[in-house]
């Protein structure tokens, strides 16, 4: 259980300090981040669903 803890802490503090310093995100907008995924249940809205890339490659010519 404590090992548990420590990686669920040790995440979430890594993922605070690249929100914030390396994408560049405003404290405001790193804990909005964090209480969204927080209450979220892992599914995207359909419209932020990304849309599949039906494109046929063109490799090889």
């Amino acid at each position: 259980m404590a090992d548990t803890t420590v990686l669920i802490v040790l995440f979430t503090a890594t993922g605070i300090v690249n929100e914030r310093f390396i994408a560049g995100m405003g404290w405001d907008q790193v804990l909005h981040a964090r209480a969204l995924g927080a209450v979220s249940d892992g599914r995207a809205a359909p419209e932020t669903r990304p849309t599949p890339d039906v494109t046929t490659p063109s490799w090889p010519p």
